[in-house]
């Protein structure tokens, strides 16, 4: 069987492991997608598929 990767499917930029999991979320300015690696407990944050600071990521989060 032939696994197909999703073009939503994070790659690890600290490990380059494909085995990562993602949550996306929409912002008041697009999509933003947080990401941890299973093999190395990398995290990051991206937009577009490029790799974005946490702060620029929460910019838009509304407040309570």
């Amino acid at each position: 069987m032939n696994a197909t990767r999703s073009p939503l499917q994070t790659t690890c930029s600290t490990c380059g492991s494909a085995d990562t999991m993602s949550v996306a979320m929409e912002m008041a300015d697009g999509t933003v997608r947080y990401w941890t690696c299973v093999a190395c407990e990398a995290t990051g944050w991206q937009r577009d598929g490029a790799e974005i600071d946490r702060d620029v990521a929460l910019a838009h989060l509304p407040r309570r």
